[in-house]
């Protein structure tokens, strides 16, 4: 059925998710004035109980916390790969959502063990803006996902996605190996990919802020408006009327 099915990514309102405009942001940036993306970080990590520490990269998850997104992969075995990021990595870890009880309870008792380790087990659409606001990566291990939102939100926002090569997220990241990358993909459904991938962030972040501030450029320019969706809908529709 290859030829006659197509793929549509959804798209995200761009006036509600604005970096320059977000009314639920007390301050504002552009891909050509970041400065205030530093100072939401800072108020990010006061909000949410991590030290404020500029120089030390945030990735954050904003996720049902569910088996989909990879959670069991993150937080299975002993020690789990969360873990091995928080006491291997110089990093800070934060997750914002809610969703399956046993999963909720082995991250909070993370989060007890580890300072770098925020667990907030609420469902906030403010909460939601500031962390995509703030974060410097967004981690998406997604087992499968159609489409996904977060990572164009991240983009949008100079966020740079860590996310799983699979359905929407494939469509929708190109990895920074490639000359127009603007985020982190890997490929392997396991603790040890998500780890590598979340290293490898590190890693960039540490080693080269100049490469860091051209990725989260491109990524802001990327259209991921409902008229590239809207066109790529009436293609469709006029090709089926063609047949």
């Amino acid at each position: 059925r290859t030829k006659v099915l197509f793929g549509i990514l959804n798209g995200i309102d761009t006036d509600e998710w604005n970096p320059e405009t977000d009314r639920l942001l007390d301050l504002h940036f552009s891909a050509d004035q970041m400065g205030n993306k530093a100072l939401l970080k800072a108020s990010m990590q006061k909000r949410f109980r991590l030290p404020v520490h500029a120089d030390v990269p945030v990735v954050s998850m904003i996720s049902r916390i569910a088996d989909q997104k990879g959670f069991v992969e993150l937080c299975q075995g002993s020690p789990c790969a969360l873990e091995q990021i928080l006491t291997d990595l110089s990093v800070q870890v934060l997750i914002v959502g809610t969703g399956d009880k046993a999963i909720e309870e082995k991250l909070s008792t993370l989060a007890d063990l580890h300072d770098n380790l925020s667990v907030n087990l609420i469902f906030s659409n403010e909460a939601a803006h500031l962390v995509e606001a703030g974060s410097d990566f967004f981690l998406m291990p997604s087992r499968y996902e159609p489409c996904g939102l977060n990572q164009m939100y991240s983009l949008r926002y100079g966020t740079i996605p860590i996310a799983r090569r699979t359905g929407g997220l494939a469509d929708s990241i190109v990895d920074i190996s490639e000359s127009d990358g603007t985020g982190i993909l890997f490929d392997d459904m396991s603790a040890n990919a998500i780890f590598a991938a979340v290293q490898r962030a590190v890693s960039l972040y540490t080693s080269d802020s100049d490469a860091v501030s051209t990725i989260r450029k491109r990524g802001m320019a990327v259209d991921f408006s409902w008229i590239n969706s809207a066109e790529e809908y009436m293609h469709v529709y006029k090709t089926v009327h063609k047949g």
